[in-house]
């Protein structure tokens, strides 16, 4: 369940009653529908909870739609359907699992997130960006596959230099 819509690839709006939380308080379920989010298992019958400021998974959830979950005295372990891991979480001092994952937004491109970041970091080039994103050295700072261009076109146009040459003078051909 989550209160962010922007997650839902499909959402249908109608009252399904209220979620009871472990403090007592309680919110209002206001939608239905399928999450799919990069990086995150897809779920299908997602609840949208009004207000709520965290996402929660459900582990039977999880089960149902093909993922493994692995727990630890410190850890936890989301595993795709193959073997490979998903997203990892740590056990919190009030002994919750929480995960660690990485939303992108849906309003900008990867292309248009590259292009910041090089432009963030004084026009570093895309492989050294490549290699930040990869051992996670700057906060908020996107893993960047190979797709990534490589090329900034005002740092292209920057480092053209206009040779100068010198006009050739052309005359009529002379009459014998």
């Amino acid at each position: 369940m989550t209160g962010n819509k922007s997650f839902f690839e499909t959402l249908v709006m109608e009252e399904g009653g209220y979620v009871t939380f472990g403090d007592g308080s309680k919110k209002k379920v206001v939608g239905k529908g399928s999450i799919s989010v990069p990086d995150l298992p897809s779920l299908s019958d997602a609840l949208f909870v009004d207000g709520l400021k965290a996402n929660l998974i459900s582990i039977l959830h999880l089960s149902d739609e093909g993922y493994s979950v692995l727990f630890s005295k410190n850890d936890c372990s989301i595993l795709k359907p193959d073997g490979q891991t998903l997203l990892k979480g740590m056990r919190s001092s009030d002994n919750c699992y929480c995960l660690e994952a990485r939303i992108v937004s849906n309003n900008v491109s990867m292309d248009e997130q590259v292009e910041l970041w090089h432009e963030r970091l004084g026009h570093m080039n895309f492989r050294d960006l490549r290699t930040l994103g990869k051992f996670e050295c700057v906060r908020g700072l996107p893993k960047l596959g190979k797709k990534a261009n490589g090329i900034y076109g005002p740092c292209q146009q920057g480092k053209q230099t206009k040779a100068c040459t010198k006009r050739a003078s052309i005359s009529p051909p002379r009459s014998p």
